[in-house]
């Protein structure tokens, strides 16, 4: 009876995972019944992953001391800065990877 409890909380989780990812890649969506159920597998894992990603991105000694820096402030050009490098190095990396993966 634990094995099943256990798959039907995953999928109904992943079901939720699979609904937030939809709307964030919006107008995409998968074609074929076996595309939703690869999407609907691997949304949580997806999110998960990303999660973690970006909490491991923003807490570093970097990112915690440009945050002292720029706490007292609303508006900061450093914090600007800051977040924009990381997104670009994150999104080099990804698609460093990519061209890697598929050549």
């Amino acid at each position: 009876m634990r094995p099943l409890r256990l798959l039907l909380t995953y999928l109904v989780v992943a079901l939720a995972a699979a609904g937030l990812l939809l709307l964030n890649l919006w107008p995409w969506h998968p074609t074929s019944w076996r595309a939703w159920l690869l999407f609907v597998i691997l949304a949580l894992p997806v999110m998960i992953a990303g999660e973690w990603l970006a909490e491991t991105v923003l807490n570093n000694p970097p990112s915690k001391s440009v945050d002292r820096a720029t706490a007292s402030r609303s508006f900061s050009w450093l914090r600007i800065g800051y977040l924009l490098g990381l997104a670009l190095l994150v999104l080099a990396l990804v698609f460093l990877g990519k061209r890697l993966w598929l050549s």
